[in-house]
């Protein structure tokens, strides 16, 4: 990326006090200083700025180290390293400190604003991004919300007397509320999965001409037309099963209680009272009950969701699953998918690729290279 003269210039006046050093060892005499995330936040920032904008020397990179940059502050040796437990600054002077991460935060919000922004832009227009890993997190916290659902429909009732049946009510009444929120919690992390999920199926999708940027805009219903076209008998079922989930359950309890049925809208007819606007199909609305899904529903539900996790898993989507699974960042970038091409016919031998792409990331991740 080309720096024009005139920001280079700007951040050497930002940089007020701050010169290059001939240094290339670490300062064993000097303080060491702890670096809060808070205070400096993107490690890769300070690299950019200090080595790539301003030249400042890089220097031997110690055990667990992933780089060290050497300078001066008011003739003072200084040093930053970024370590495997974060940043430290290596001062002559520590009572420059203050100073010193002031102006490189101030330097780093110029190039945010005045240069990175309009490249991020690019970046994205283009698709040349890369997107976390939450795959695993999303399927922990839908299958919690699975089991605590699973354990509140199966908890044997407690005995009581024919006499008071109001100790029956209230412990049904309980139970059904607490299956119910475990439940609408459940389907709230599944679909936040499955969204999630998509982008990876994307990566894999043969049409490598849609942009992940424009993808993740759209809302889900758009998102899985695209990676599974419904003219395909077999995605238009699966689409459909899972429609009927999103729109009663999903979208119903997100939306405010209201969904595309006119739920949960009435009007007064004459003298006779309040009419749901959807009349008598309102008995298929989850407003229909004191409690919108009991044990047999959460039953079906999740007999839907096994079946459709079934057919990404192991027939529409294994290369795609796989990799949600292992965990790893996903870079849509031309060079990483043509790196992993390869290894696309077969699905062993993309497990190898896995797991060899895991073991790097780690050996960099652990600073044991």
């Amino acid at each position: 990326m080309e720096i024009s003269e005139m920001h280079i210039n700007t951040l050497q006046n930002i940089l007020n006090g701050f010169s290059y050093s001939d240094e290339s060892n670490i300062y064993q005499n000097e303080t060491r200083i702890k670096v809060e995330r808070e205070s400096l936040p993107i490690p890769q920032l300070i690299f950019f700025l200090l080595n790539k904008v301003m030249q400042y020397k890089l220097g031997y990179r110690h055990d667990k180290m992933h780089w060290i940059l050497y300078f001066l502050y008011e003739n003072k040796k200084c040093a930053i390293a970024f370590e495997k437990f974060g940043l430290r600054f290596y001062l002559e002077n520590k009572d420059d400190y203050e100073n010193i991460i002031k102006k490189i935060n101030k330097a780093v919000n110029y190039i945010e604003k005045k240069i990175l922004q309009d490249y991020a832009k690019e970046q994205m227009k283009n698709g040349n991004l890369t997107i976390s890993n939450h795959f695993n997190q999303l399927s922990n916290m839908y299958y919690h919300f699975k089991e605590e659902a699973n354990k509140i429909y199966n908890k044997k009732e407690p005995d009581f007397d024919i006499d008071d049946m109001s100790i029956f009510l209230n412990s049904m009444m309980t139970k059904n509320n607490t299956g119910f929120y475990n439940t609408f919690s459940m389907i709230e992390a599944y679909f936040s999965r499955f969204e999630h999920f998509l982008a990876y199926c994307l990566f894999f999708n043969t049409d490598r001409t849609i942009n992940i940027y424009d993808f993740y805009k759209k809302d889900f219903s758009e998102k899985f037309k695209i990676i599974f076209p419904l003219n395909i008998q077999r995605n238009k079922l699966f689409y459909d099963e899972i429609n009927i989930i999103k729109e009663k359950y999903r979208n119903t309890f997100s939306h405010g209680m209201f969904s595309k049925n006119g739920e949960p809208f009435y009007f007064q007819l004459d003298n006779v009272g309040m009419i749901p606007a959807n009349l008598s199909k309102f008995k298929d609305s989850p407003h229909f009950n004191f409690v919108p899904t009991d044990e047999i529903k959460y039953e079906e539900i999740c007999e839907q969701f096994d079946k459709i996790d079934n057919w990404l898993e192991y027939e529409s989507s294994q290369f795609a699953w796989k990799y949600a699974e292992s965990g790893l960042s996903l870079s849509f970038s031309d060079n990483f998918f043509n790196k992993m091409s390869s290894y696309l016919e077969d699905i062993e031998d993309f497990q190898g690729f896995i797991h060899a792409e895991q073991s790097y990331r780690d050996m960099i991740e652990n600073v044991d290279y």
